[in-house]
């Protein structure tokens, strides 16, 4: 089990560092009602991968009342997730008023959100809260089976250290339950004010979704030019490596094809022509 907020433009955090030191996770709202980015979404994106705190998802909290609309949304999404390079879970928030009573329209609009995330490559899952799945999903769980559900239910309306946990038997434990969002009122270090807080029961590498993306190495040294050098320890030294030792010559003699080095002359001139080349190959 995992432990993570979710956050918005509503919930400015101060200390980043101090958040990833709390939780496991978060999920960050991405998009507002105009369809527009919400307004704290990239400093939070920022905030998280700067500080290593796992981005699970995001989440788009639906006024959509007809299919159009909720295929117009999920696109912006998409389009909102690649501009950003974020890889994850995308979260369909279903629980406004403007969505109630509308039977199978309602799962209609999900499913069409769904195919559009499905077609990007991103993980969906809905959440709602525990009333409104019983009322208005409930009657077609069978449409909705193999859909990951996060659920909000409250066993308290009082502050909650983040530290603590939720009593497990108010738990909704609804048909696929990944998260159980708990509290809106937990206290978290390095954010003024309360937030949401879950649980979730999912290994967090299904989407992982704050990716730090490597500088490119070569796996090559850089061409040495002291054309008229004939020392390998002076060329190694000449383009930066600081280890010239013998047992770090012989792995770098390996790696190249150089077989039982012994630092002989052959095998350092050998290897001291790769990189004059800018051939020799870094061990």
């Amino acid at each position: 089990m995992y432990k993570g907020i979710d956050i918005s433009g509503y919930n400015p955090v101060a200390d980043y560092g101090k958040v990833a030191k709390a939780v496991n996770f978060a999920i960050l709202k991405i998009i507002r009602q105009d369809g527009n980015m919400d307004k704290l979404f990239t400093t939070h994106l920022n905030g998280c991968r700067a500080n290593g705190l796992h981005v699970q998802g995001v989440y788009n909290y639906s006024y959509a009342t007809s299919v159009a609309k909720a295929q117009s949304d999920a696109q912006k999404v998409v389009t909102y997730l690649k501009q950003s390079g974020l890889a994850c879970a995308v979260w369909l928030d279903v629980e406004d008023t403007c969505q109630k009573g509308l039977g199978q329209k309602l799962i209609d609009i999900v499913l069409a959100y769904k195919a559009v995330i499905d077609a990007a490559g991103y993980p969906f899952g809905i959440y709602t809260g525990l009333s409104f799945y019983n009322s208005y999903f409930k009657p077609f769980q069978a449409q909705i089976a193999m859909i990951p559900m996060w659920v909000a239910r409250y066993p308290s309306t009082a502050k909650m250290d983040i530290t603590k946990s939720p009593d497990a038997s108010k738990n909704p434990n609804v048909p696929n339950e990944v998260a159980w969002q708990y509290t809106s009122k937990a206290v978290v270090p390095g954010i003024n004010g309360v937030v949401d807080a879950n649980e979730f029961y999912g290994p967090l590498a299904i989407s992982d979704a704050a990716p730090v993306v490597a500088p490119t190495v070569s796996k090559y040294y850089p061409k040495y030019t002291g054309a008229t050098n004939t020392s390998l320890i002076s060329g190694l030294a000449g383009v930066g490596e600081k280890d010239t030792s013998y047992n770090h010559r012989a792995k770098i003699a390996a790696a190249n094809g150089i077989k039982n080095y012994k630092g002989t002359a052959a095998q350092n001139l050998k290897m001291l022509a790769l990189l004059k080349e800018g051939k020799l190959i870094k061990a």
